[in-house]
């Protein structure tokens, strides 16, 4: 907090030696940011671009009693409250409230000095990118319409496709070894080949594509941004 202090004169006598240390894997710290400048992209804070600002930035709404917005780049960090001193309930999300006066200072502070020059979050070593398939999870394949790049720690990425969206009569390898006739495992989603006639699709799973979990999804950190904010 005190850098410096100097005397009546004007005379230096102190200057603070600040140290530093890692306080967690760059990778992690990268995957976070990554989820962070999503929720200014397509999430809670997109009105962060909406009203005008347009530096490479990650932050967070947050509502309780009152309104808070937490944002960063390169460069700059800001955090903005907005409520009341006795805990009154402000009634305001903090996209509302907090969002809009951090967003007026970041556009005025960024015209000054090194605060201008924010740039791309870099990408430590031991990160990996891929296509996922929106609703699946898993690595998007060519019929899959919706479909974002996520970053993960190397190997931790989905190994296995997109099994919601294949061909009609395609033939999956879990389908392959089956003998002719057998029936849809329960809760398939992926259409089965028939080898004596037109291909039929397998009910409906009961369960909603976005509501698989952690486990399902074949590892803790393989699940899309937009269904962990």
């Amino acid at each position: 907090m005190v850098l410096q202090v100097r005397n009546s004169d004007g005379e230096t006598i102190h200057n603070e030696r600040s140290q530093s240390r890692q306080a967690m894997d760059p990778r992690v710290a990268y995957l976070m940011t990554s989820m962070l400048a999503e929720v200014i992209r397509s999430g809670t804070a997109a009105g962060v671009r909406l009203r005008g600002f347009t530096l490479p930035a990650a932050g967070k709404t947050g509502t309780s009693h009152d309104g808070w917005f937490a944002g960063f780049t390169s460069q700059l960090l800001c955090i903005v409250w907005v409520g009341f001193d006795d805990y009154r309930e402000l009634n305001l999300e903090g996209a509302k409230s907090a969002l809009p006066i951090w967003t007026e200072f970041m556009k005025k502070a960024a015209r000054l000095g090194t605060y201008r020059n924010a740039h791309e979050f870099p990408q430590p070593a031991g990160v990996a990118s891929a296509k996922i398939c929106v609703e699946s999870g898993k690595l998007a394949g060519d019929l899959c319409t919706r479909s974002m790049t996520e970053v993960f720690i190397a190997g931790t990425e989905p190994q296995d496709k997109c099994e919601l969206h294949t061909a009609q009569g395609e033939v999956t390898p879990d389908d392959a070894d089956q003998p002719e006739g057998s029936p849809v495992p329960a809760g398939s989603l992926r259409p089965v080949a028939s080898r004596s006639g037109p291909p039929a699709v397998a009910p409906e799973s009961p369960v909603s594509p976005t509501s698989f979990s952690r486990a399902e999804s074949s590892g803790a950190n393989q699940i899309p941004k937009h269904f962990r904010q």
